[in-house]
């Protein structure tokens, strides 16, 4: 186990099966996972494959009190990230695969014209040998996991931070929420623009053949 301190569907899905060392974050993993059916979630190793055979836009979607600990080389964090302007598929990640599910699930709806996957989360990516890189792009083996039952899971390698306490815990948590909710009613918003368009798209074609 880590150390441990305390700091402030209409295109093909490609599917992989966990494969997580640590028997609690498999657990974890999964759990979260089958929340999501409709996602395209990737291990760490899917990942890496993923990369290697098309250019790849990494989102970081946890908080950015958890992103600026450590993050994955090359992701940016989900508030600089413009959907609207990607053209690459885009990989979503957090710490155990739920937020970065939700997010997935919201821009990879079928007509969308985005690619959305999630990844298993940073904890499994450093599980699997991952490296981060800090605020400034140094490598690090520092990681934000959230909160002390993620820390206790982290690998030996690496040095877990959480939030401090149940207060700020309960806070992230929340902010964490109120974005599900956002995200939900944006995939609803879009569900509903599309079928506008294919109404309109219809009733048009039949104006013309009359």
């Amino acid at each position: 186990r880590g150390s441990r301190s305390c700091a402030g569907s209409g295109r093909d899905i490609l599917i992989s099966m966990s494969t997580c060392d640590n028997p609690e974050l498999r657990a974890e993993v999964l759990k979260w996972r089958s929340g999501y059916p409709d996602v395209a979630h990737l291990t760490p190793d899917a990942l890496r494959k993923l990369q290697h055979e098309h250019a790849v836009r990494l989102v970081d979607c946890r908080s950015e009190a958890e992103h600026a600990v450590s993050t994955l080389p090359g992701a940016v964090h989900v508030r600089n990230f413009d959907i609207a302007s990607s053209s690459t598929p885009v990989v979503f990640f957090c710490t155990v695969g739920l937020r970065s599910a939700a997010e997935a699930r919201a821009v990879g709806i079928p007509g969308a014209g985005v690619l959305a996957y999630s990844m298993e989360g940073i904890l499994p990516w450093v599980h699997a040998g991952g490296e981060l890189v800090d605020a400034h792009g140094a490598a690090t083996r520092r990681l934000h996991a959230f909160g002390a039952k993620y820390a206790a899971m982290a690998p030996a390698s690496h040095e877990a931070v959480c939030f401090a306490t149940r207060l700020s815990l309960f806070l992230h948590t929340l902010r964490a929420a109120r974005r599900f909710l956002l995200l939900r009613c944006l995939r609803e918003y879009r569900a509903f623009w599309q079928l506008v368009s294919a109404a309109r798209q219809g009733a048009a074609w039949t104006w013309s053949v009359m």
